[in-house]
């Protein structure tokens, strides 16, 4: 609590409610925002991504195996949406370390909220990790 109070004159109480204060809580997320760590969010997000894809490779080599893969898929709903839920279930296990919104300083008093925004946007991320390699192995070509 005195961390992000001491990076932020303005914030008088971390646990009011006052405009000023929407955004900080009094945790490690808030002193990594406070201290000047949000620059790196964009990276985190990425490599986020990357840690869910090896996820996602492992996840369905085991339903492979155990002949699973092919029955996970063509249920309706999860079928489609199994990269969105394991990268939910990915921050809810990661518990705070997970939070990578909090660099930018958006912090919801929902916890809920807080996990699926941070999983839907990381799942969301790996187009966007391939698109930053391929533009990488094409400088790296030229």
């Amino acid at each position: 609590m005195a961390s992000c109070a001491r990076h932020n004159p303005q914030l008088k109480d971390p646990l009011s409610l006052e405009p000023q204060n929407i955004g900080f809580v009094p945790s490690d997320a808030c002193h990594a925002y406070m201290g000047g760590f949000y620059m790196y969010t964009v990276a985190l997000f990425i490599v986020m991504a990357i840690l869910l894809e090896a996820i996602m490779t492992v996840l369905m080599s085991v339903l492979d195996t155990v002949g699973a893969g092919e029955t996970v898929k063509k249920i309706p709903i999860i079928g489609a949406n199994l990269t969105l839920i394991v990268s939910i279930l990915f921050v809810w296990l990661l518990g705070d370390w997970g939070h990578v919104l909090a660099g930018w300083g958006w912090v919801h008093d929902d916890e809920y909220l807080n996990v699926i925004a941070n999983g839907a946007i990381i799942a969301g991320m790996i187009p966007l990790k391939d698109a930053v390699f391929g533009a990488i192995a094409k400088g790296v070509r030229a």
